[in-house]
């Protein structure tokens, strides 16, 4: 790949997206686009167009202080890029200026784009200042990790590193340091490079888990913006297996949750070669977070063809309670498939009693009572006895109908009045009791 190439392969998708805009509305389809838009160049602010103008400091200052008062979206990006490509060494002086004074104003990707112009220009110097000077959390981080992997990905590796070294170690502040961005913008960018060996080496230093885990996902991302999925795939199983503090564990985690978002197949695939070598539950649960969020049903009957084990049933158990409880027409498609597979033996001897919990929470306590006593095992006797209580607070005579024509047992009858009066609260007035008489009036 040429200079070029590689260029544009590191910059982020926001900085591709303003020059590819600003390419489309420098052309002759501008009226077409702004008229489609509901506005016309004549509804735009005065703002001179610069162009491949050459500016001066106070120009440059100028124009990001006009670009920055424009306040629709598309003209503002078609001049934000003009303006940004004419920042060069000689001018670079009048930009930082604007951006001292209106910071507050900018845009996060007016900042990316900026601060991707000034790292080629004098990183380093941008990193001081930026750390130094700027009192923005949300502008300071933004730039930081622009800039960072600017010089690592275009400019002088070694030293963007070494400049970086103290924040690998130990603490490095609290969750909106600008430390954390240095370090992310160097994993990234050693992401894209490729220096898998460098990257493994930095992720396993004593972070704190929630910063790891942040990183995982964001080197991940580029990773594959760059290289493909599979990159990704191979990096993870490069990781030695006694990576320091779990980096092999959680990068498995990571990166099969990720996988299963854009690809399922793959994402299980990949479970089922490494589940013997680290903990089968600890991927499980990321795994089953996406699938059984988008596929619950194939979700359940995949488990359903794996070996048993309390795990997977507590994993299968989630995923119904999530399904149902994701408002009335998952709950209804949930309910069909829970029916529908109900000779499953996960299905029967597990599942179905989340149906019937919902069954409760709905007042539907004829479903679900007889839905607990088609329940293989000894959870029958409870569970009905469980049902009997909560319907009890609604109608007695009911429930008593339903006992003597169902011909419950005796114990459970037994057992469950005992808890109703253990918890006289619980019942409320029968539907079947005389209203109260009205006043008169």
């Amino acid at each position: 790949m040429n200079q070029e190439g590689l260029i544009n392969a590191a910059k982020p998708r926001s900085v591709l997206l303003l020059r590819a805009i600003g390419t489309v509305l420098c052309t002759g389809l501008v009226g077409l686009i702004l008229s489609t838009t509901g506005c016309s160049p004549t509804d735009q602010p005065s703002v001179p167009s610069f162009g491949a103008l050459e500016l001066n400091e106070s120009e440059l200052k100028e124009a990001i202080f006009e670009a920055i008062e424009i306040e629709d979206t598309v003209e503002r990006t078609r001049r934000w890029v003009e303006v940004m490509d004419a920042v060069n060494e000689d001018n670079l002086a009048g930009g930082i200026a604007a951006f001292d004074e209106r910071l507050h104003r900018v845009e996060d990707r007016e900042i990316r784009y900026f601060a991707n112009k000034w790292a080629r220009i004098d990183a380093e110097g941008a990193l001081n200042h930026i750390l130094d000077d700027w009192r923005y959390p949300r502008p300071v981080n933004e730039a930081v990790q622009e800039v960072v992997y600017v010089w690592v990905r275009h400019g002088d590796s070694k030293a963007a590193r070494e400049y970086a070294a103290p924040n690998f170690e130990g603490p490095i502040g609290g969750t909106r340091s600008p430390k954390k961005f240095v370090v992310l913008a160097i994993l990234t960018a050693l992401a894209a490079e490729g220096d898998l060996d460098e990257l493994t080496k930095l992720l396993a230093a004593p972070h704190h888990p929630e910063d790891r885990e942040l990183w995982l996902t964001k080197i991940m991302i580029e990773m594959n913006r760059v290289h493909g999925m599979q990159y990704v795939k191979a990096w993870v199983s490069s990781i030695p297996s006694d990576a320091p503090h779990g980096l092999k564990l959680s990068a498995l985690q990571r990166g099969i949750r990720w996988m299963a978002k854009m690809n399922v197949t793959q994402a299980l695939t990949w479970y089922e070669e490494v589940e013997s070598e680290a903990g089968s539950v600890e991927l499980l649960q990321p795994l089953m977070a996406v699938y059984g969020t988008y596929e619950p049903g194939n979700s359940i009957l995949w488990i359903a063809d794996r070996e048993p084990t309390k795990e997977r049933t507590n994993l299968a158990r989630n995923v119904v309670r999530g399904w149902i409880d994701r408002g009335p027409e998952k709950a209804d498609e949930a309910e069909a498939f829970l029916l529908e597979n109900r000779e499953n033996s996960l299905v029967r001897n597990d599942l179905l009693l989340n149906l019937a919990n919902y069954y409760v929470a709905n007042k539907r306590y004829r479903e679900a009572a007889d839905l607990v006593q088609t329940v293989p095992g000894d959870l029958v006797s409870r569970s009905l006895s469980a049902v009997f209580v909560q319907w009890s607070s609604l109608d007695v005579a009911e429930l008593d109908a339903y006992i003597e024509e169902n011909q419950i047992s005796q114990e459970i009858v037994d057992h469950y009045k005992a808890s109703v009066k253990a918890n006289p609260f619980k019942v409320k007035r029968s539907r079947t009791a005389p209203p109260p008489k009205k006043k008169a009036q």
